[in-house]
């Protein structure tokens, strides 16, 4: 008499379990505090559950000292990163008290933070199961201080970035890049109604690597 019961419980666990595993998405967090030029460097990591062998990493690096990873959660994001099997690794990164907390010195991604964002990467592969992380490419967004940031990764590991955009930011750290960072593709935004010493910056550094072949 219980067979026929318990037949059917078991085929309804069966198939939620299923279901669950189907709808399953990796969401992961992971930081390292006080380094050489930051005073956290903070990540969430998401990988679609669709998504089998990631292919590159979507970074999306928010403005000066803000964070950015619930932007992980935003379907617009989510639905790029499945179209392309890639992940999304959002940054909260924040700099040490200085006298001039408008100059965003974890920005220098080569002083430090660039590395930290790497070592944590690489903590969230062994995490995630997915240690094809370690070697992924990057395509990086970012706005303002992100923006610094991306641009500056480009130059420090261009063998590493796949794409990159610049979206406003005041401060930068490398003016001409190198050849291999110019052939990098890479998006400058400038803002119509932004102030003016910004959009300088951007269209010089755009201007002058332009010159040389990017």
């Amino acid at each position: 008499m219980l067979k026929k019961p318990l037949l059917f419980w078991l085929i309804l666990i069966t198939t939620f379990s299923g279901l669950i595993q189907i709808q399953a998405q990796t969401v992961l967090e992971d930081s390292l505090m006080n380094g050489n030029n930051f005073q956290k460097a903070a990540f969430r990591l998401w990988i679609g559950p669709e998504t089998k062998a990631i292919a590159g990493v979507i970074v999306i690096v928010p403005g000066s000292n803000g964070n950015g990873r619930n932007m992980v959660e935003k379907s617009e994001w989510q639905a790029l990163a499945n179209k392309h099997s890639m992940a999304l690794l959002a940054a909260h990164i924040t700099d040490k008290p200085s006298g001039n907390m408008a100059i965003e010195h974890y920005a220098d991604v080569s002083q430090g933070s660039g590395q930290a964002m790497l070592d944590v990467l690489d903590r969230l592969a062994d995490k995630s199961g997915h240690p094809e992380l370690k070697e992924a490419p990057f395509a990086f967004w970012g706005m303002s201080a992100g923006g610094e940031f991306n641009y500056e990764f480009a130059c420090w590991k261009p063998e590493r970035v796949i794409s990159f955009i610049v979206n406003k930011g005041g401060v930068y750290y490398t003016a001409l890049a190198s050849e291999a960072t110019r052939k990098v593709p890479g998006v400058f935004l400038t803002g119509e109604i932004d102030n003016p010493y910004r959009n300088e910056i951007v269209e010089g550094i755009f201007s002058v690597n332009r010159r040389f072949g990017a």
